[in-house]
């Protein structure tokens, strides 16, 4: 072989050996390369699982108001996330199973189909709302965004997500603010919303209709651009202080609108208040009451006064005597009281008929109103018949004022047509002071005085003078009230006590009614008949009443521990005290300062007070009787109309009238009165008790009847208030 030919071969050998060396480097850098691919791709697959599997367990721990959802191209739900339960109360699978059953049928539904059918044709994503039936059967809106999901191709719709929020809590209260908002915008009454500093932030459209201020004008402006300078400052006052302690403000305003009209509002001002309680806001609401306003005027005028002649009417005057009548009694004042009755009147009626009669009386209305003092009341009482009050003015300055009338119509002329009248006028002329009862008798003493002028010869004054004994009796009060004022002043009455004892089932029971003497300064010893009647008439009842609370609760406190074998003290009290608010504060006061058990005390008022004061003594015994304090309606039966008024009061006890008792035995329908009065009072689960009880013969009737308690001489006479305790003593 020649050197050339194996050196050929030798280098061909070397060329493939070089290639097999580089062909082994390669498979070792493609099986490495080959190998990271691999940990790479596992790792990433790693990942991914991890990732998956914290995507799905976010998904699986929703709960509340969020469901994640999916389905297919053809619209079939293929999963749906665990909250399903919590929202809907269905459970994954039953849903899944059963979904088109729980769609309701609704435009809102309608039009989450067309959205759905748009997503799946590849349409970009969208939000929209449906509408889902729960297990309960309660309708559930979802707020609803989704996202189509692609083929390999990125070309077709293969499959749809979602999340499904549940809106329908939200959207109640936001309808139900849309309404609200509607109802404030469309109020017929104005609506006003302020800060806290009274700064307007909004108004609706009334108030621009009632007030002619825009919105524009009216926000950042104080409410008092519409207020006028006809309301007193004080109300101001007392609305903020109301409003700032975060307390509703309501009242009459008279505002001013932007033309300078004045207008009346009825308004309700109401604080709003954030989580602590703080004002923040302030809303008003305003209605125009204007026309109302003018109709109760009008109607006030015309429920006052004559309609012919513009003067006082007689209820009005009625009305008007009545305080002048109160005011002499507490004030010590007098009064002057005119009757006036025309003289030719039925004379011009008769010639020329009621027109020219009606017009008569006008031209005297206005000629006697503009010829009398402004502070008098002057009234036509029906027909010819006028009445004149004088407050405040003596016998003698009244004479002269009537004199003048005489001298007016002296004077006048009445012309109707061709005729030519002369009109007298007689007048009857008495004085109110503190003797006068009341108006019945105030007008009567003027009525006979105008009747003596009329039969004396017409056209003059007569003036009514007191009967000489009624004078006597009236003086003889006023000493009496003098005299009561004194004895308070003086500690001179004194307290005594008279038992009521319990029969049949209450037997074991005791109580006393607490009795008022008076101490005279020479000593005598008077009972209340004599004086109670002129405290009564000259309103020192009151004063009594409280003395009387104050003395026994206090002698209670201090003998507390012998008195614990009496079920109740009785107190008695006037008419004049269930009308004073201010008596139920005081006796509140006194319980609380002795702290006298309440259930020990029982008030007694008569039947004829109660009725007379039938609101306030409702409300005096309802507040009293919180405190545990028990009620006896007294002397029942004496008034007329007894039972129709007693279901109407809330007290424990009756005691039957003693006129009733005393003659019962001799008297059938005193019995059968007695009877009736028990019986009506257990069937309404009230005790009685029998006054007057002067023998053992009625005693015994009484049990038979079956009387819970008894009173009277028979059972124990009145005794001073301190021998109980010496009583207590020997029972003990």
């Amino acid at each position: 072989m020649s050197y050339w030919v194996m050196a050929g071969a030798f280098i061909a050998f070397g060329f493939i050996i070089l290639l097999l060396m580089a062909s082994t480097a390669r498979t070792e850098r493609i099986k490495k390369e080959a190998k990271e691919k691999t940990q790479e791709i596992t790792r990433n697959v790693k990942l991914l699982a991890k990732s998956e599997e914290k995507y799905r367990c976010l998904i699986e721990n929703i709960q509340d108001e969020y469901l994640i959802y999916s389905y297919d191209a053809e619209g079939i739900y293929t999963y749906i996330s665990p909250s399903v339960a919590s929202i809907l109360g269905y459970v994954q699978e039953e849903f899944l199973t059963h979904y088109s059953i729980h769609m309701s049928s609704s435009d809102i539904n309608e039009q989450a189909k067309t959205a759905i059918t748009d997503t799946l044709s590849g349409q970009p994503p969208s939000s929209y709302e449906m509408e889902i039936n729960a297990k309960s059967g309660e309708m559930h809106t979802f707020d609803v965004h989704e996202s189509p999901i692609y083929d390999e191709n990125g070309q077709t719709v293969v499959a749809v997500e979602g999340i499904a929020h549940d809106i329908t809590a939200s959207k109640k209260a936001r309808q139900a603010l849309e309404k609200l908002s509607l109802a404030i915008k469309h109020s017929p009454n104005a609506v006003v919303i302020t800060d806290r500093e009274g700064n307007i932030e909004y108004v609706n459209p009334k108030f621009t209709t009632i007030t002619g201020y825009s919105a524009k004008e009216a926000i950042g402006k104080w409410p008092d651009i519409t207020s006028s300078e006809d309301t007193d400052p004080e109300i101001y006052k007392e609305l903020w202080q109301t409003l700032l302690s975060g307390l509703e403000w309501r009242g009459e305003l008279h505002n001013r609108k932007k033309n300078g009209d004045l207008y009346w509002a009825q308004e309700v001002i109401t604080p709003m208040l954030d989580e602590s309680d703080n004002v923040t806001h302030f809303v008003v609401t305003q209605e125009d009451i204007t026309e109302a306003h003018r109709i109760n005027e009008k109607r006030s005028y015309q429920a006052s006064h004559d309609l012919l002649t513009g003067l006082m009417n007689r209820n009005e005057f009625e009305a008007r005597l009545g305080r002048a009548i109160s005011s002499s009694k507490r004030d010590l004042t007098e009064h002057a009281l005119c009757f006036l009755d025309l003289d030719q009147f039925k004379i011009v009626n008769d010639t020329c008929g009621h027109v020219a009669g009606d017009e008569l009386l006008r031209q005297i209305g206005s000629l006697m109103s503009a010829n009398v003092r402004s502070r008098d009341t002057l009234a036509r009482l029906g027909g010819d018949e006028f009445a004149l009050l004088m407050e405040h003015c003596g016998i003698e300055q009244a004479h002269q004022a009537c004199e003048q009338v005489i001298e007016l119509f002296e004077n006048f002329r009445f012309h109707w047509e061709e005729h030519v009248f002369t009109i007298g006028i007689s007048i009857g002329l008495s004085i109110i002071d503190q003797y006068i009862a009341d108006n019945a008798e105030a007008m009567n003493n003027a009525d006979s005085a105008c009747y003596e002028a009329k039969n004396n010869g017409r056209n003059q004054i007569k003036v009514h003078t007191d009967h000489h004994a009624r004078l006597q009796e009236r003086r003889g009060d006023i000493q009496w009230s003098s005299e009561i004022s004194n004895a308070l002043d003086e500690g001179r009455f004194l307290l005594y006590a008279q038992p009521i004892l319990g029969i049949g089932e209450n037997s074991s029971k005791i109580g006393y009614e607490v009795l008022l003497r008076m101490k005279m300064t020479d000593g005598r010893i008077v009972p209340p008949g004599a004086f109670l009647p002129a405290a009564e008439r000259y309103n020192s009842a009151t004063r009594i009443d409280r003395w009387v609370v104050n003395h026994t609760l206090h002698w209670m406190s201090r003998h507390a521990d012998e008195l614990e074998h009496i079920d109740s003290m009785s107190i008695n009290l006037s008419g004049q005290s269930l009308d004073d608010e201010a008596m139920t504060m005081y006796i509140i006061k006194e319980f609380e300062r002795d702290k006298i058990p309440a259930q020990k005390i029982n008030f007694e008022i008569t039947e004829t007070a109660a009725i007379a004061n039938l609101r306030d003594a409702t409300i005096f015994i309802n507040t009293l009787k919180e405190f545990g304090c028990r009620f006896a309606l007294d002397d029942f039966g004496s008034g007329l109309s007894s039972f129709a008024y007693l279901k109407n009061l809330n007290v424990d006890t009756l005691k039957i009238d003693g006129m009733f008792i005393k003659d019962m035995l001799s008297d059938s329908l005193d019995y059968e009165m007695v009877k009736s009065i028990n019986g009506i009072g257990h069937v309404m689960g009230l005790e009685t008790v029998a006054e007057f009880v002067e023998s053992e013969e009625i005693l015994e009737k009484l049990k038979e009847i079956g009387v819970n308690f008894v009173q009277g001489y028979s059972i124990g006479k009145p005794i001073p208030i301190d021998e109980i305790l010496k009583k207590a003593n020997k029972l003990n």
